[in-house]
């Protein structure tokens, strides 16, 4: 005899670990949806929650709890006469959440990924704590959760000033966020905190002191030009030059020459010379070498 009634453990287990799964299952598309704006709403409290994670982890188990005795209340209430619509079996509850998490991967692969600012390196332009939404298409790096779906010839060129997410050279696991300074061919020069492209002082112009959260010293904040990017960057020019002459080992090091002055590199074929805006405060090119073309994740968008 073919059970038409939704199994209320079964109802409310679904509930709990995934909410619209539960009400889906319960028969109730209403409030499936409503579950699902209130788990939006979770994530992005998470977002303005930078890093608290007790802050949101106690509402999201809440949410959990009751959502899956709703369900569970739901279920065992279902008519015994009424026949189920076709989107509460089981069997169309998994392959819509199936099909719903695979679109959502294939455009966070593909289209755009949010990330979150761990450092100070991109101050002033990323505040430490932010998060960033980064534009993927076409610089042929696709991948989502940490596993790459397809790798394809770049389709879109970067430009000097472009903000770069990228994976780290000397671990790919981990994504950098830093400023597109030398292309390939350039000359690269950072000496006595001047920064030089093919012979060529990049002039700023001072904004003033600027008090950083993440900073017990007042520095200075200036506006710099790279190409027709118009931005702005730290700078104690009056303070030591930590990063430069201290370069860890990395691929393609006999194209820069280093000494306590700074560094000049000439950039490789399908590399890239990126530095932080934070110039005091930012390990970057300067010390562990060039960005290699297919390490390319996309460049940054939407900041919030």
């Amino acid at each position: 005899m073919q059970i038409r009634k939704p199994r209320p453990w079964l109802a409310a287990l679904l509930g709990f670990f995934l909410q619209t799964a539960g009400m889906l299952y319960a028969a109730a598309p209403k409030l499936a949806l409503a579950y699902f704006g209130a788990t939006v709403f979770l994530y992005l409290l998470s977002l303005i929650a930078l890093g608290n994670s007790a802050f949101v982890i106690a509402p999201s188990l809440v949410l959990n709890i009751v959502c899956a005795v709703h369900c569970y209340k739901r279920a065992q209430k279902y008519p015994d006469e009424l026949v189920r619509p076709w989107f509460s079996k089981l069997h169309y509850v998994v392959a819509i959440h199936l099909g719903f998490f695979s679109t959502l991967a294939l455009c966070r692969a593909f289209i755009a990924e949010p990330f979150y600012v761990p450092s100070s390196a991109m101050e002033p332009t990323l505040k430490m704590g932010s998060y960033f939404i980064a534009n993927k298409w076409g610089y042929g790096n696709y991948q989502a959760y940490g596993v790459t779906i397809l790798r394809t010839a770049p389709s879109k060129s970067l430009e000097r000033g472009d903000v770069l997410v990228f994976q780290y050279p000397h671990e790919p696991s981990q994504n950098y966020v830093k400023r597109v300074v030398g292309l390939p061919g350039d000359l690269v020069s950072y000496r006595n905190k001047t920064l030089s492209i093919n012979h060529q002082v990049v002039t700023h112009e001072s904004l003033g002191a600027f008090a950083s959260s993440t900073q017990l010293n007042m520095t200075q904040r200036f506006e710099e030009r790279l190409g027709a990017t118009m931005h702005q960057i730290l700078l104690d020019p009056d303070g030591a030059n930590k990063y430069a002459p201290r370069p860890i080992p990395f691929e393609l090091s006999d194209q820069c020459t280093f000494d306590e002055s700074g560094v000049e590199c000439r950039v490789p074929p399908e590399h890239y010379f990126v530095l932080g805006d934070n110039r005091d405060n930012s390990a970057d090119s300067r010390i562990w070498g060039f960005v290699p073309a297919r390490n390319v994740i996309g460049i940054v968008g939407h900041t919030f």
